[in-house]
């Protein structure tokens, strides 16, 4: 009993990532330069060579509710280390996802957080950059999120105070969206767990 039961959750499972890239399979796009016909695996996670995404939002500062801060040793030899702190004051961010992995490993993607805060009108914009490398099962995950939720629908209505960019191979979509939770998980993945840009 216990196996059917298996048997019929995987199917479930296989039936509804294969119903997500279908909401994708016709990815005619805004700004699309072609009609773009997203492929899957066996598995049901979508086909593709390339994925760029760029996800800019404001109120970073409520939104991931951490902040770089600075650290010294006290040893003038060895430089501050920057460490994430519990208070924060950036006010836009910018989540950059690329895939395959720019070191060339198409099995990962890297993620590029800048957070920034102009401090006044005429101010220095004060910014910061961390990275974080992740497993391209990550991005397909992201895909299917944003399929669901209708991102790449071509009538869609949606209007947020945040701005995604989606690049798959050669389509693309450019439009308003939401305080996406997938987006901002990553982000705070990357801001907690990432290292420094060079």
């Amino acid at each position: 009993m216990a196996s059917i039961e298996t048997e019929v959750s995987a199917a479930l499972t296989r039936r509804q990532l294969l119903a997500t890239a279908s909401l994708m399979a016709a990815l005619i796009m805004s700004g699309c330069q072609s009609t773009q016909k997203l492929e899957v695996t066996q598995s049901g996670a979508p086909k593709f060579e390339r994925f760029r995404a760029e996800y800019r939002f404001g109120n970073a500062d409520q939104l991931l509710g951490r902040s770089f801060a600075e650290t010294s040793s006290g040893d003038a030899d060895v430089p501050p280390v920057r460490t994430v702190a519990a208070e924060s004051s950036w006010t836009e961010a910018r989540l950059d996802i690329e895939c395959p992995h720019p070191a060339g490993d198409a099995s990962l993607a890297l993620l590029t957080l800048t957070l920034s805060d102009r401090r006044g009108p005429g101010a220095f914009l004060h910014r910061d950059t961390r990275e974080l490398t992740i497993q391209r099962s990550d991005v397909d995950l992201l895909i299917g999120s944003l399929a669901n939720d209708g991102y790449f629908d071509e009538q869609s209505d949606i209007v947020g105070g945040s701005q995604l960019a989606v690049q798959i191979d050669h389509g693309k979509v450019d439009r308003e969206w939401v305080s996406d939770g997938r987006l901002l998980d990553l982000a705070r993945q990357t801001l907690v767990d990432g290292t420094p840009a060079r």
